[in-house]
């Protein structure tokens, strides 16, 4: 059965909107460590800024964001994948093409097919 072009869509808008999250919050973390460096430029004290910044925060929302795009990167794969056997090429072509074994590509295949939508 044929990849349907509106999950791969979709796919590719999951993976696009992972990384604009993502853009935002690397964006802020920089922010944040270009003032502490400011801030220790100017004799300040390591503690006090580690104290007054959100440290946690920050972390926890760069590695959220760093699983969403590992996430989509997946799905969007494994239905591209799926999406180029359904074209006419062979799993071993697929690796050379995508510099990944051809066992990995299997395992892509196996997955596209137990899926529910698959």
């Amino acid at each position: 059965m044929p990849v349907p072009v509106e999950q791969v869509a979709a796919a590719v808008q999951e993976l696009l909107d992972a990384n604009r999250r993502t853009r935002a919050t690397l964006e802020a973390s920089e922010a944040v460590l270009v003032h502490g460096l400011e801030v220790l430029g100017s004799d300040g004290d390591l503690m006090t800024i580690l104290r007054s910044i959100p440290v946690g925060e920050y972390r926890q929302m760069t590695q959220e964001n760093s699983d969403r795009i590992n996430l989509a990167r997946h799905r969007l794969r494994v239905l591209v994948i799926a999406a180029c056997v359904d074209a006419g090429l062979t799993p071993r072509e697929i690796a050379e093409e995508w510099g990944m074994s051809r066992q990995r590509v299997d395992q892509f295949l196996q997955e596209y097919r137990k899926a529910p939508e698959g």
